[in-house]
């Protein structure tokens, strides 16, 4: 089955309001809320591979979805600096 996980951005600091998510292996989505006006997405990365990637938007929703097997994820923000300044998290398929 499909898993779909919510992810927001912090309205004023450069992160997530989460640092863990968990799925099932198959079709992930993570819908995510920015209500900042400072532009945010939410990719899934292994490895430091971009595996998808939403849409970068300010004061909105999006969101990605994408097959995930078993195994050890990130999510991250890819605006430039934004991960290295904390947006950044795990996601564990089992």
């Amino acid at each position: 089955g499909a898993t779909t996980l919510q992810l927001a951005a912090d309205p004023v600091a450069l992160a997530f309001d989460k640092t863990g998510l968990s799925a099932k292996p198959g079709p992930v989505t993570i819908e995510f809320d920015n209500p900042a006006a400072v532009p945010h997405n939410v990719a899934i990365d292994q490895e430091g591979q971009i595996l998808a990637e939403s849409q970068t938007v300010s004061d909105g929703k999006t969101s990605v979805t994408t097959d995930l097997q078993p195994g050890a994820y990130e999510f991250i923000c890819t605006v430039p600096g934004h991960a290295e300044a904390g947006m950044r998290g795990s996601l564990t398929v089992e």
